[in-house]
């Protein structure tokens, strides 16, 4: 078990396993199990094992493999990690990229979150770009320019609002094995909103935007758009409006 802090330098290495106080960083590195009481705040962390944090974790640039858990904020610039993250609070990142079991306590906030895997959200999120390849559970409203949801499993979204919004089942199934998918892939939403609309798999409430496609396997109550509609044969609209520009 071996916990170093450089003096002079502002490093923290963890290699082992150990327990730790948080603080200001330049670079944390962490191969093993830590536990961490208190924040951390780094320029750059490259971790490899399980990481839990009794506070936030802070990084401009996150590498990770393996486990993180904290029971408050996890924030950063640009984040990448392959495993199971557990935030106790908000996400927040200019770019991430995750492959695994990612839940999310309250809300994620960003500019491009890309998730391969489970997504669990509490309450809402926010981004400019969003891509999901997986399944995503969510209470609240899912808000981006642009949406994209690969479907691998059944998924419970509340609202979907954006731009450009395409969902729909993945035809890649190379790393399906890897996880553990529940259901039909079918997103399952009160409202989706937006301008440009693709939706495959869908049951959803109310489908509102300018032009709509419904494809294939969908159920919806109502459509409203504003320049056009179209449907497959073997999906059912129960009701459809044009509503004009």
């Amino acid at each position: 078990m071996t916990v170093r802090d450089d003096e002079g330098s502002s490093n923290l290495r963890i290699i082992g396993n150990s327990n730790s106080n948080g603080g200001v960083f330049d670079k944390v590195t962490i191969v093993g199990d830590a536990q961490i009481d208190g924040d951390i705040d780094c320029s750059k962390f490259r971790g490899t094992g399980t990481l839990d944090v009794e506070g936030s974790l802070r990084a401009e640039s996150l590498k990770s493999t393996g486990e993180i858990r904290t029971t408050e904020d996890l924030q950063g610039g640009s984040l990448a990690m392959t495993g199971n993250i557990k935030i106790g609070r908000d996400l927040i990142a200019a770019k991430t990229s995750f492959n695994g079991e990612v839940e999310v306590g309250n809300r994620i906030i960003g500019e491009e979150i890309h998730i391969f895997g489970n997504l669990t959200v509490r309450h809402g999120i926010q981004a400019e770009n969003f891509r999901v390849k997986g399944a995503l559970q969510m209470n609240g409203m899912l808000n981006a320019d642009k949406i994209e949801i690969d479907l691998y499993g059944r998924s419970v979204v509340t609202e979907v609002v954006g731009g450009e919004i395409k969902v729909e089942p993945s035809n890649f199934k190379k790393w399906v094995s890897l996880f553990t998918f529940k259901g039909l892939p079918q997103l399952e939403s009160e409202v989706i909103e937006g301008d440009r609309l693709y939706l495959e798999n869908t049951i959803a409430r109310v489908v509102r935007g300018s032009t709509v496609v419904i494809g294939k396997g969908c159920q919806i109550g109502i459509v409203e758009y504003r320049e056009g509609l179209q449907q497959d044969k073997d999906s059912i609209i129960e009701d459809s409006r044009y509503v004009g520009l």
